[in-house]
């Protein structure tokens, strides 16, 4: 038993540090995609701060994107919480005043921002806007039904929509994002089909 013990923990270790070898390649040569204006998978300038009052608020702006709260840490550090961006006048209308999410690595790069309460009557829209500049979506069922989405896939970044039949969700996340998350369910995947089948 110990024998076996001893091999499952040495293939599980194998697995862990193959992935976390090839996690570390991956980021060192992933790129940079601008989405408005912000570095999806880049270094953001400063560090966040929470957003002062005057830039909370219908109506409100603020001089440089900031936290709307303390934001939550998970496990490996990144930061995520809701964000408040500076100038709406400067993106789409769809885009202008919907709300944002983001998540932001202890080494201050942006892995993925989310725009969320956007009416979905505006889902058309939404998606003829992505595809001006990062082309057709790779897979769509935007025209089918009220509850539907859309994928993107960029050198850089990958977007997808998903709307209800009330609000659409638009995700744009970095590649090293994208592969760090792929790596993550193959591990889990080999390790759980190594399992026994019967206790």
């Amino acid at each position: 038993m110990k024998t076996l013990s001893l091999i499952r923990f040495a293939r599980d270790f194998s697995i862990i540090t193959c992935s976390v070898l090839t996690l570390s390649l991956v980021h060192a040569a992933a790129p940079v995609t601008k989405v408005f204006g912000l570095p999806i998978g880049g270094k953001l300038s400063q560090q966040l701060k929470v957003c002062p009052s005057s830039a909370l608020g219908s109506g409100a702006t603020a001089k440089a994107m900031c936290w709307v709260d303390k934001p939550f840490k998970d496990k490996d550090g990144t930061a995520i919480g809701e964000v408040v961006l500076p100038n709406p006048d400067g993106r789409p209308e769809w885009a202008a005043y919907a709300s944002f999410k983001a998540g932001i690595g202890k080494d201050g790069t942006l892995k993925w921002l989310n725009l969320t309460d956007i009416n979905s009557s505006r889902k058309s829209e939404i998606a003829n806007s992505i595809s001006q500049r990062f082309g057709l979506p790779l897979e769509t069922t935007l025209a089918q039904s009220a509850a539907s989405s859309a994928k993107w896939l960029s050198q850089g970044v990958g977007i997808q929509q998903m709307c209800s039949d009330r609000l659409c969700e638009v995700r744009f996340t970095s590649q090293a994002e994208r592969d760090a998350q792929s790596l993550a369910q193959d591990a889990i995947y080999r390790t759980n089909s190594a399992r026994p089948a019967t206790p």
